[in-house]
């Protein structure tokens, strides 16, 4: 499994990703545990 960029992790949680990027991000965070935590920590930092 490819993981995305840490960076776009962030831009998610900012809400400042350009339109259409998120959807693929979020497909992923639903199937990888790991990328899911990591944007919950950028969620609540």
């Amino acid at each position: 499994m490819t993981h995305p960029d840490p960076d776009d992790l962030l831009r998610l949680a900012l809400d400042l990703l350009p339109e259409g990027q998120g959807a693929g991000l979020r497909a992923h965070l639903r199937r990888c545990p790991s990328c899911r935590a990591a944007y919950r920590a950028y969620l609540e930092a």
